[in-house]
């Protein structure tokens, strides 16, 4: 089955589906959900670019650096780029498998959380 992801690529970055929602459903910057299992420590340098999805699995991205792509989606990353931490939504408006994706998106404040997902 071929299916369209969404991905970061540093290890130190990480991307989550927030469900069907829609941009007025946010007043703020939701932390990020806590992951299902426990995340192996991550690696220091690039992560394997491996997703596995067989016998129906769920933890298919153990570091969270991938997500199915699924319309009308928000999503929420936490990019590490050049020793700064950025925060984006982005929401998936339309979207066709193995062709096209329309989003819109914002730059967003870090969650206000004590443990913010420490790297």
């Amino acid at each position: 089955m071929l299916t369209d992801w969404l991905g970061v690529i540093d290890c130190r970055s990480m991307i989550v589906d927030l469900g069907a929602k829609q941009w007025q459903d946010f007043k703020e910057t939701p932390p990020f959900p806590k992951p299902k299992t426990v995340e192996p420590p991550r690696p220091m340098g690039r992560p394997v670019c491996a997703v596995n999805t067989s016998a129906g699995r769920t933890d298919f991205s153990p570091y969270r650096q991938y997500v199915q792509v699924e319309p009308e989606h928000v999503y929420l990353a936490r990019l590490w780029h050049r020793n700064k931490v950025i925060y984006v939504m982005f929401r998936v408006e339309s979207f066709v498998a193995r062709d096209n994706c329309v989003l819109s998106w914002k730059r967003v404040k870090p969650p206000n959380v004590s443990d913010n997902e420490a790297f």
